[in-house]
């Protein structure tokens, strides 16, 4: 759960350690990659549960992969190449009018914020869910206008969500590989003996 509660810390006023917690992120990551294959080693990889593990394994190889080489790629966009925010006249002006709605925005949404270091968090999306999703499509139409995801190139734009989706699809398939061997245990045992602790064999033959 570790890196579930990273995932929700940093897009929350909780943590004032983001480099600690993506440090437990990772090593509860591993620690967990190593308990999970001691506990499916004698199973199945082409079954259901073995799916799950699979998943974990692409989730630990592509989060290493965008960390070790595609992060060289994204520390290139923070250079101060006057070419490298170049935009023509038209432009300029719809930028101008995306931060000016952007500024206004704010004022509701957080008016203690800047806007030029602001980023919507879950706390801003519980209080003011509308305003949030109304600021973070301004973002993104901002992001578009100066090309930023364009210049970092579809591979940096998309790992990260990759990586997200995978997770939540990794988490889904554990909470629903524990209800069925809790309440399950018949389904889950087959025709074999029930050797676990559970709450319940529905599912099974009677």
């Amino acid at each position: 759960m570790t890196p579930l509660l990273f995932s929700l810390a940093k897009r929350s006023p909780l943590s004032v350690s983001p480099p600690r917690w993506f440090a437990a992120h990772v090593l509860a990551s591993m620690a967990g990659f190593i308990f999970i294959s001691l506990h499916v080693a004698a199973g199945d990889l082409f079954s259901t549960p073995g799916v799950l593990y699979l998943l974990l394994v692409f989730l630990i190889v592509q989060g290493v992969v965008a960390r070790v080489f595609l992060s060289r790629q994204f520390s290139r966009q923070f250079g101060s190449r006057e070419s490298s925010f170049t935009v023509t006249d038209a432009t300029r002006r719809e930028l101008a009018e995306v931060i000016a709605a952007k500024s206004r925005l704010l004022t509701r949404l957080d008016p203690q914020a800047s806007e030029a270091l602001f980023s919507p968090n879950l706390r801003h999306a519980v209080r003011h869910p509308l305003l949030t999703c109304r600021y973070v499509r301004l973002a993104s139409r901002e992001a578009r206008l100066v090309g930023a995801r364009r210049r970092a190139g579809r591979p940096l734009s998309m790992w990260r969500r990759l990586h997200i989706l995978a997770a939540c699809l990794f988490l889904a398939g554990i909470v629903l590989h524990l209800v069925l061997v809790t309440f399950f245990a018949g389904y889950v045992a087959g025709d074999d003996a029930i050797y676990w602790w559970h709450l319940a064999t529905w599912g099974g033959e009677t």
